[in-house]
């Protein structure tokens, strides 16, 4: 059966709050989820549980035995079990996002709620909630088998329920199938027979998540006692190992070739194919990381690197390039992919928060393939489909890449490396590009002089300087489930300036960069550049940070967050009671249900001019104010907007404002 490709659209019948976790300061207690570019969305995880209970209650309405139940959720939605065998029918999830036709001023309102206790509120539960509004249209997809089809169909549309406070009448939806679409192979335009490297380009469609060090127990000693604290923060990597590329090629050879993935998987698994990093691609230039050793002045005004200089100045630190950088014409310029922060829930019984971070979508990345043995490129290739899944949580929407391209070459071509062309000199900078470690005698043992002397053929070699750093390597071997020895290596960047005598010919430093050294170069391992004319290198003066530019909406909220906060009730005499401002909360409510605000005043009226004067003088400094925002000025003057700015103003809008202005007012100060 082939893959497809499902599009839904999910229809917001009420207000919904798709939360991510965090709060605004002075503003809302419940925040949204957003993506980068400040759009609301659901993730795919939240989707992909939802459908898990949905597609449960179907196959029990349908007549399923449990265990028959049990198997085809396995099937399908897996188990959470690192080892867990990968299935062809496993589904995968994209994140849901809103139209494009949708106005941004339509998306949000404030909500406020309390708790009740003895059926009145309870003090100190004020909370304020950021809410979708109803009528919004959200899009998904999810890849499914052929087969899997119309169950997959009907589970989604039993969804009826989304977000929080869904006891409340919040997050009731409506979801329909849109279209479908066959999952076909990348077109690589021509049928690679035969390549001694293979480069490929993808475009992260979802986050992508490849985490640093695998989520462990660690232990602390607190007063006296020893004990037990669980890490709650997962870092990700800015690039893509090349574990994680061989593991989705040999995965799908192993499924779907299985007789040749029998016969060449020592080949295949071997150093004599080696899977290199991708790493970001900026302006179409693929960049490296940077070198470690670069020291500037506070105002970087001055900008030198230690391999040179051979000590640091006093008063100066490293220099902020960047994690990643492109060299032309001895000029360094940095980058830094952008990632975002994501707070989920851990599955089981503790149910414990923790954060990761993952690289945004629309990173482009580029890596290499190096085949030793060029006839595997035929199979290779076909693993290449025109959407692969990549990292961790890959079918919960996270992952997903889009292949731009698939090509056959002779070799990765580095552009600061030496060519036939240039004369070698006998003081090399040799950088890693990955992280590098070689053993001697069995033992870890960084950079053995002896092997590289003799990989380089020359009578001498001594390391003059360096500027490195070191990074533990961790793994997860699937065949045993558990934890790969951990190993101590140089982390990307770390730099050498080597001493030799006499200078290497030009094709040792090529052959060197081509194969690697060190352990583990099939997974991507021990890869090396020599950077030609090192110590001239010289930093690019980047332009002036821009300011971030806000939206309409943002300028709003923050208006109106900010106008919220240094406007409180009236508190001292004359001042009105509890129960005379919880009259006027009530009056507020029923204006904006009726649409009518002529109670409020009417409120006003009737207690400033029928009760005394001194019943009175409670009810005229917040009637003036009152007055103010709901007749005498517009919106956008009570919250002080800039004139290009523009903000939806009617009756509803002012009323809201009072409400929260209200609910704010006596947050905290013992008056709820």
């Amino acid at each position: 059966m082939s893959r497809i490709k499902l599009s839904y659209r999910m229809r917001l019948n009420s207000d919904a709050i798709f939360s991510s976790g965090h709060s605004i300061p002075g503003g809302e207690d419940i925040s949204l989820r957003m993506t980068a570019d400040n759009k609301p969305y659901m993730p795919g995880s939240t989707l992909k549980g939802l459908l898990r209970e949905q597609l449960e209650n179907w196959l029990v309405w349908n007549g399923l035995s449990n265990d028959a139940v049990q198997e085809t959720l396995v099937l399908l939605l897996g188990e959470a079990d690192r080892g867990g065998v990968i299935s062809d029918r496993r589904l995968s999830f994209l994140d849901l996002h809103i139209t494009d036709t949708t106005p941004e001023t339509d998306w949000y309102s404030s909500r406020t709620f309390t708790a009740l206790e003895d059926g009145i509120v309870k003090p100190g539960t004020l909370r304020s909630a950021s809410c979708l509004n109803r009528g919004l249209e959200f899009t998904g997809t999810v890849f499914c088998d052929e087969q899997d089809k119309e169950l997959v169909e009907n589970s989604l549309k039993c969804i009826k329920r989304v977000g929080l406070l869904r006891n409340r009448g919040f997050g009731n939806v409506s979801i329909s199938v849109q279209n479908m679409k066959i999952v076909k192979a990348f077109d690589t335009v021509r049928t690679i027979t035969s390549a001694s490297c293979l480069k490929y380009r993808i475009r992260l469609e979802t986050p992508l998540a490849v985490t640093y060090v695998a989520r462990e127990d660690r232990y602390r000693q607190e007063a006296g006692d020893q004990r037990q604290e669980a890490s709650n923060y997962m870092e990700t990597l800015n690039c893509i190992p090349g574990s994680t590329v061989r593991g989705m090629v040999v995965s799908w050879l192993a499924q779907n070739e299985p007789e040749w993935f029998e016969n060449h998987k020592e080949l295949l698994l071997g150093e004599s194919t080696r899977f290199l990093y991708a790493l970001p691609v900026v302006n179409d230039v693929v960049t490296l990381p940077t070198p470690k050793g670069f020291y500037a002045d506070k105002q970087e005004k001055e900008f030198y690197n230690i391999l040179n200089e051979k000590k640091v100045q006093p008063g100066h630190k490293r220099a902020s390039i960047g994690a990643y950088c492109t060299i032309t014409d001895n000029k360094i310029k940095g980058y830094t992919p952008k990632t975002q922060s994501i707070m989920r829930i851990q599955c089981g019984d503790d149910k414990q928060v923790f954060t990761t971070t993952a690289l945004l979508p629309g990173t482009v990345l580029e890596g290499c393939i190096q085949l030793d043995h060029p006839e595997l490129a035929e199979y290779i290739t076909q693993a290449f489909q025109e959407t692969i899944w990549l990292g961790a949580n890959r079918y919960a929407g996270y992952g997903c890449c889009e292949v731009l391209s698939l090509d056959a070459d002779t070799n990765i071509n580095y552009s600061t490396s030496y060519t036939q062309k240039d004369i070698i000199p006998e003081t090399l900078y040799m950088m890693a590009v990955s992280p590098i470690t070689m053993t001697k005698n069995g033992e870890i043992a960084g950079i053995d002089i002896e092997q590289l002397k003799a990989m380089l053929d020359v009578d001498t070699l001594k390391i003059e300087m360096c500027a490195t750093s070191i990074v533990e390597v961790n793994g997860f071997n699937r065949t045993w489930k558990c934890a790969s020895p951990a190993v101590i290596m140089y982390d990307s960047g770390s730099i050498f300036q080597l001493k030799c005598s006499p200078a290497p010919q030009v094709d040792k430093l090529l052959e060197l960069e081509r194969t690697g050294m060190g352990i583990r170069r099939s997974e991507g391992f021990g890869q090396i550049v020599f950077i030609k004319d090192f110590e001239n290198l010289e930093r690019i003066k980047e332009s002036e940070k821009k300011t971030k530019q806000l939206t309409n909406e943002q300028i709003v909220r923050q208006a109106r967050c900010r106008w919220l906060t240094e406007n409180k009730l009236p508190k001292e005499w004359p001042s009105m009671s509890k129960s005379q401002i919880g009259e006027l909360q009530q009056c507020c409510e029923r204006a904006i249900a009726t649409h009518d605000d002529s109670e409020i005043f009417d409120f006003f009226d009737h207690n400033e001019k029928n009760r005394g004067a001194r019943h009175g003088e409670r009810f005229v400094e917040t009637g003036k104010i009152l007055q103010q925002i709901l007749k005498n000025q517009t919106l956008k003057d009570t919250l002080h907007l800039p004139d290009n700015v523009t903000c939806k103003d009617d009756m509803k809008e002012r009323l809201r404002l009072v409400c929260d202005w209200i609910d704010l007012s006596r947050k905290g100060d013992g008056r709820a």
